[in-house]
């Protein structure tokens, strides 16, 4: 409907239709006089929007610092009222607002500190959308209750497992229905052959501990285990190949 011919009176529950009518006229004048490649839904200031895509020449720097040295000088104050700074904004980076006091000196101020009124000016001057904060009060910190953990291992071990296939086992990493049979078996004849290093490495008597392995549930990668080296497996293994080949006639 054109402006004409809309009622005067078209405030309904406390809201003002005829501005935002205007406000989405001006939007679509926009969209249909705009080209589309210059229409973005990306709300990254334009200030810093040139800085990361390249095209912050020193034409456009100029043109910024034109801008800003429009900006008037003010006191910030931060939620509870108090002045934390005095000077004009030079520029909004990282969540800070950088102010020049008129020494020359400057400060960086976390925009979070702000009151409302001053982030409305920032957000003014820097053309994003401001941010509206629940209250004026500040954080109040939590006072934790300090406690002390004491950990303790469950020491649930169990005995050797000299045929054991981690990667099989305990992790279910599996070759195939066709070729991880060929590849147990092979290991469970290899565990065979290699049992007598195995016994010396750690003995069948010795407790084995889960810890170094990965927690079930977790995504454990694909390991080959190394071949462990142990001079005591060794002797062990050549005492029983020796005493084989002497007891077996």
């Amino acid at each position: 409907m054109p402006f004409e011919e809309r009622p005067k009176n078209t405030r309904y529950n406390g809201r003002d239709c005829n501005d935002e009518l205007n406000g989405c006229q001006v939007a679509r004048d926009f969209v249909k006089a705009a080209s589309i490649r210059k229409i973005s839904l990306d709300i990254t200031p334009g200030h810093t929007l040139a800085k990361l895509d390249g095209s912050w020449d020193q034409a456009y720097e100029q043109q910024v610092e034109q801008n800003m040295e429009r900006v008037p000088s003010r006191e910030f104050r931060d939620r509870q009222g108090r002045v934390i700074a005095e000077g004009r904004m030079r520029d909004f980076r990282h969540g800070r607002v950088l102010i020049e006091d008129p020494s020359g000196k400057s400060m960086k101020i976390p925009f979070a500190d702000l009151s409302e009124e001053d982030a409305c000016f920032v957000t003014s001057w820097w053309s994003i959308p401001t941010e509206c904060a629940l209250d004026d009060s500040g954080y109040d910190g939590r006072q934790w209750t300090d406690t002390t953990l004491a950990w303790k291992a469950s020491a649930v071990c169990s005995k050797p497992l000299y045929f054991e296939e981690v990667q099989l086992e305990r992790y279910g990493h599996s070759a195939g229905p066709f070729v991880q049979p060929v590849l147990s078996t092979a290991h469970f004849f290899g565990s065979i052959a290699a049992l007598p290093y195995s016994m010396g490495i750690h003995p069948p008597t010795e407790c084995r501990y889960p810890l170094g392995y990965y927690r079930p549930g977790s995504c454990a990668p694909w390991l080959v285990p190394p071949i462990p080296l142990s001079l005591r497996g060794g002797l062990m293994a050549a005492g029983a190949y020796v005493g084989g080949v002497f007891i077996i006639p």
